[in-house]
């Protein structure tokens, strides 16, 4: 029997950080965040990375606390410290991200 693998991933959260952006070289934009998964003291935070007119529409639009889901592929990054430990974290590299509904605001809040 032949292998079979999938790197699938759909999360859905609310941002743990606000995003940040910059400009690659080749005119092309990463946005980073890291999305909070789960309630409470129960909650994984998982970095996610974005490129493109999706990663401009993420630093435009949302801030700490959005609701989203993230659509794209599990990524390993491995490196060894100083000291010679290895070290493996785990990211997710979106392809989509989709925008949840904003809370509303009464008029009364200021900017």
């Amino acid at each position: 029997m032949g292998s079979f693998n999938t790197n699938v991933v759909v999360l859905g959260g609310n941002l743990a950080t606000d995003p940040e952006s910059k400009d690659l070289p080749q005119g092309e934009t990463l946005t980073r965040f890291r999305l909070a998964v789960g309630n409470g003291d129960r909650a994984v935070f998982v970095p996610v990375s974005i490129f493109g007119k999706q990663a401009d529409a993420c630093a435009e639009y949302l801030s700490k606390g959005n609701p989203v889901v993230v659509e794209g592929r599990l990524q390993q990054s491995q490196w060894e410290t100083e000291e010679g430990d290895k070290r493996t974290s785990f990211s997710i590299k979106a392809h989509r991200v989709a925008f949840g509904p904003r809370p509303n605001r009464s008029e009364d809040d200021e900017d």
